[in-house]
């Protein structure tokens, strides 16, 4: 998070400027900043998910054609799962067939078919 100075800094090479017999600029300023942030960070973060999955896809050595026929929120849903199935899979003593539970109003699970949870 940017601090004070900072965004005064942005806003007084863009333009901005101090009144005459304040030391400061408005508190408004500020808050439409952090404002303006907090929507750029939520999309920052929405954007690093979906490049975790094309990752998780692209580096995942099953077949990735399980999820060729999964449209829309459903298909973020399904590598979701995968991804937090994949330490599961990875653990010795675990059962490497177990996966996360998958809502049942998604239809097929990726990997486990209709009849989404065991």
């Amino acid at each position: 998070m940017l601090k004070n100075e900072e965004i005064k800094r942005i806003f007084l090479e863009n333009g901005f400027s101090v009144k005459e017999g304040e030391s400061d600029l408005k508190p408004y300023v500020y808050q439409a900043a952090r404002a303006l942030l907090a929507g750029v960070e939520a999309e920052l973060a929405a954007l690093q998910q979906d490049v975790a999955r094309y990752r998780w896809l692209r580096d995942t050595p099953d077949d990735a054609s399980d999820f060729l026929n999964i449209r829309g929120d459903d298909f973020d849903h399904a590598i979701d799962a995968a991804m937090q199935a994949e330490p599961l899979a990875q653990q010795p003593s675990g059962n490497s067939e177990q996966l996360p539970d998958w809502p049942e109003d998604r239809g097929e699970h990726p990997q486990r078919g209709l009849g989404a949870n065991p």
